[in-house]
């Protein structure tokens, strides 16, 4: 059996959900053999038919981010070293020799976050 094209993991809920419902992992073996090409076929997708995305992410308190969006849109040299290390690690700043500036995804975040583009 070839496996569908359009093939979602919502087309296949039942047959999923049959996973859970087995006792032993012969029985699961058994069920992903049953259905192996439309299993690989959603589970190890072709690196051609997707595009990965990457959304940074940033480790805070709640009262932090104003902090963090004043800093970046002003001058983050002004943060300490720790802060502007963990931006580096998050894809936020880009450390160049010994000064640091906003990414691409540092410039989309203050984007979302402000709701206009950063100068």
């Amino acid at each position: 059996m070839q496996p569908m094209k359009t093939a979602v993991p919502e087309f296949y809920r039942k047959e999923i959900q049959n996973f859970a419902l087995a006792r032993t992992e012969e029985e699961k073996e058994e069920l992903y053999e049953a259905n192996r090409q439309d299993y690989d076929y959603i589970l190890f997708p072709s690196r051609r038919s997707y595009e990965i995305i990457r959304i940074p992410t940033l480790p805070y308190p709640e009262d932090y981010l104003s902090y963090l969006v004043s800093a970046l849109m002003g001058d983050p040299e002004e943060m300490d070293s720790y802060e502007r290390e963990l931006l580096v690690r998050h894809g936020i700043l880009e450390k160049i020799k010994t000064h640091y500036q906003l990414t691409k995804h540092g410039e989309e975040f203050l984007e979302v976050v402000c709701g206009k583009k950063h100068p």
